[in-house]
């Protein structure tokens, strides 16, 4: 059940960039 734990993190972390990405944005 281990095989997707990166992939997963790596989509977590993308979304978690686009996501502050988003709200710098929205900020400025």
């Amino acid at each position: 059940q281990q095989h997707e734990t990166v992939a997963e993190d790596e989509f977590e972390k993308r979304k978690t960039r686009v996501a502050l990405d988003a709200k710098k944005r929205s900020l400025t």
